[in-house]
């Protein structure tokens, strides 16, 4: 007896499954992207594409923030535990290093207004 393959229209569709291409397989086993994570990914990817070209270091924080956020929503879509852990560091890393600048920023200028020097920012 021959079996015909029925086309992917007629089978139904689960919310675990993705098609890889040749057939359903789970998310978690497949080499499939799933699309909430790859628009995560184009989102993260924009961002840094977006590194100010200027020297201000207020711009710059404001662009790390804008990464740790990215990364943020990123790390909520993953499906690994690992990758959700790492993205999250990372995060956390960018926002420490906004928050570095800023202070860096902060103590400059109260040093310029202390000495009457004028400021650069």
């Amino acid at each position: 007896m021959l079996l015909l393959r029925k086309t992917w229209s007629e089978v139904p569709a689960t919310p675990n499954v993705v098609h890889d291409g040749v057939d359903r397989v789970p998310i978690g086993r497949s080499l499939v992207i799933d699309p909430v994570v790859k628009r995560a990914l184009r989102h993260l990817r924009t961002v840094k594409s977006r590194l100010p070209s200027d020297a201000d270091p207020v711009e710059f924080a404001d662009w790390r923030e804008r990464i740790a956020e990215a990364l943020d929503g990123l790390g909520c879509v993953l499906v690994f535990e690992k990758d959700r852990v790492r993205a999250e560091a990372e995060a956390a890393a960018a926002r420490e290093q906004a928050a570095e600048v800023r202070r860096r920023v902060e103590t400059e200028a109260n040093k310029h207004r202390l000495c009457g020097w004028p400021s650069r920012w």
